[in-house]
């Protein structure tokens, strides 16, 4: 009976869960949608090369 009752609560539990890990996966995606665009218009805006020695030794 207590084996019943334990399936019982994780088919439950994951059943309320499982919207939740939806909503965060979804969310993790899209800030990384986000960020990868915003760093494609910074990228293509400026004229600054961000990854040179001189700009690394000063911002780093």
């Amino acid at each position: 009976m207590s084996a019943v009752c334990d399936t019982a609560g994780e088919a439950a539990a994951s059943l309320i869960s499982a919207p939740f890990d939806w909503l965060a996966q979804a969310m993790g995606a899209a800030a990384g949608w986000l960020f990868e665009a915003v760093w494609t218009v910074f990228d293509t805006t400026t004229l600054v090369d961000v990854q040179s020695p001189e700009y690394v030794s000063v911002y780093n």
